[in-house]
């Protein structure tokens, strides 16, 4: 941002205030703008310090850059006498400074200044000096209080990218910080793996000892109990088939030794499992912790507006086949009532999660829907209305796709109206396939932020209750009655707004038809929409074009393109 010392450089002719004595010519009206200016308390610079204004250029250009507002002050003299004043206007225009031109007489504009400020609405102090002086000081705090909320919105930007600098910092440092952990857990585990990994196998090399030697006892066991029945020693109550007491003793004693073994083998193998589990979960609540955190920093996105709109539409259609679109408004809590209302038409009908498009509702207000289906061109454009009575309600749109169709992928729009102003869109892709498989498309919804009213000034009285509108909502809208300022460029302003706004509202009637500013309107918002961009959704603009009274022929290049609301 600039640092300023003045409000306000003032261009003039010292003729006009000094005569050729050098003398301050009595009652004089530079000393009387002059004297409001400073009754305001508006600081400006004008040099009275010689009867030649290029005396010192150095001091000129440096004010001329030091302040916010170039004040011009037409006569005759400066106008055609005065060698400075072409240069200074052409000097401040090249700043792009705010430049207000004041006619304290009739005398037209000279060829060398009008070629700067032809398009500047100027003001007549001639007519009323004393009004023209009040206008002079309103004209000036309006645009000083633009120009101030400017500068705190550039500092207040500023204020933002560096604190979002810093949370990209604090980020990746957090992130730096798991990564160091991950990897930090991720060797302790690998160690403790490795560690009891050489544990059980010492302890599977002394059980394996303990089998062996409790194989040798079985074998000595069994010698012996073969010896004693070919002696014949057995106990005369025992069967020839019968086991021994002793022999069943010594069985029952290997088979509970191999059973304590293996009962240890598991607990070993378990205590590993558990602890490698316990590792793993440390690790992973960790990561979890911090995704949590980063996503609750970058995904908190506030709701405007108390009811939401949700799409029911296929995700894939086949050629010769039907296309049911749904578009419910309800409100958050209705949302799974609303599932299963659109299922009950459409099995199939499923609503993806979605940032849903949210609208201020009352009862009794209006909602249009424009639903439009686009494939190489426009395919089908229809509207259908709703009433708001504070509880759901729903609108549907059938489309039969032709069976000789050859588009890969339909782009559908179903734009919302809220009393007659668009107020925001859902887009969804459809593709076109012989198999249908996915049954619900991936919606995204936007909010119009931007809007651009272009229209005839004849029809003003039919398009300002519109502006009305936005301005209640408090939309960032161009109405020019309402946006344009004395000393502002109208080319200038309005290809700006255009190039950064994301509707473009085409108020269409014979009066608009013969518009050279609504034409250069309407060909630079084309250059940001569809057709000009393809496909529908990577467009930055949209267009909604209505007809009013006088009705004209549609643009030739639009018809075919765009659906026309007549109002």
């Amino acid at each position: 941002m600039e640092d300023y010392i003045y409000d306000v450089y003032i261009c003039y002719s010292q003729k006009d205030y000094f005569d050729v004595q050098g003398n301050v010519i009595p009652g004089n009206e530079i000393t009387r703008i002059l004297q409001a200016l400073d009754e305001a308390g508006i600081s400006y610079w004008i040099n009275k310090e010689s009867i030649f204004l290029g005396d010192n250029l150095e001091e000129t250009a440096r004010s001329i850059e030091s302040s916010r507002i170039f004040l011009f002050l037409s006569t005759q003299n400066s106008n055609h006498n005065s060698i400075w004043a072409p240069h200074e206007i052409a000097f401040a225009c090249n700043l792009e400074k705010i430049i207000i031109p004041v006619r304290i007489d009739p005398t037209k504009y000279s060829k060398k200044i009008k070629f700067s400020i032809v398009d500047l609405r100027y003001i007549k102090y001639y007519e009323n000096p004393s009004q023209g002086c009040v206008d002079i000081v309103r004209i000036i705090q309006q645009q000083l209080e633009i120009i101030k909320k400017k500068e705190e919105g550039e500092r207040i930007q500023e204020e933002k990218h560096k604190r979002r600098k810093e949370f990209y910092r604090e980020n990746e440092r957090i992130r730096e910080e798991v990564r160091i952990q991950e990897e930090e857990y991720k060797r302790r585990e690998e160690f403790f793996r490795e560690e009891q990994k050489r544990r059980i196998q010492n302890e599977l090399e002394i059980v394996k000892k303990k089998l062996e030697h409790l194989e040798e006892r079985r074998t000595i066991l069994e010698e012996r109990q073969r010896q004693l029945e070919d002696k014949q020693y057995l106990p005369c109550a025992h069967s020839p088939g019968s086991s021994s007491p002793q022999k069943e003793d010594s069985n029952r004693s290997i088979h509970s030794g191999i059973s304590a073994i293996v009962g240890g083998i598991g607990a070993i193998v378990g205590g590993i499992g558990g602890s490698a589990g316990f590792m793993a979960k440390k690790v992973k609540k960790l990561i979890d912790k911090t995704n949590v955190s980063f996503s609750a920093l970058t995904n908190n996105i506030p709701t405007t507006g108390n009811v939401l709109s949700s799409v029911f539409a296929p995700a894939e259609v086949r050629r010769g086949s039907h296309m049911l679109v749904q578009v419910y408004l309800h409100l958050p809590e209705e949302t799974n009532k609303v599932q299963t209302l659109a299922q009950e038409a459409d099995k199939n009908a499923k609503r993806r999660d979605y940032i849903p498009l949210q609208c201020q509702l009352k009862n009794g207000d209006k909602v249009d829907v424009h639903m439009s289906i686009y494939g190489e061109n426009l395919l089908m454009s229809d509207k259908k209305s709703v009433v708001w009575q504070g509880s759901f309600t729903k609108c549907s749109f059938d489309y039969l796709l032709p069976k000789d169709i050859d588009v890969e992928q339909l782009s559908c729009k179903a734009m919302l109206s809220v009393n007659g102003n668009p107020v925001g869109e859902m887009i969804f892709i459809t593709k076109v396939v012989e198999k249908p498989r996915q049954l619900n498309p991936e919606i995204f919804s936007k909010q119009y932020q931007k809007i651009f009213i272009s229209y005839a000034h004849q029809d003003e009285p039919k398009v300002e209750q519109m502006a009305r509108a936005y301005k209640a909502q408090g939309v960032d809208y161009f109405f020019d009655r309402h946006y344009l300022q004395p000393g502002d460029v109208f080319p200038l302003k309005i290809q700006e707004f255009i190039d950064s706004a994301d509707l473009f509202i085409l108020c269409w009637s014979a009066n608009a038809a013969n518009s050279d500013y609504v034409e250069l309107e309407r060909k630079r918002a084309l250059e940001r929409a569809y057709p000009k961009i393809k496909p529908i959704e990577k467009a930055p603009l949209r267009i909604y074009p209505m007809s009013i009274e006088p009705r004209a022929e549609l643009p030739a290049d639009m018809r075919d393109t765009y659906n026309f609301d007549i109002i």
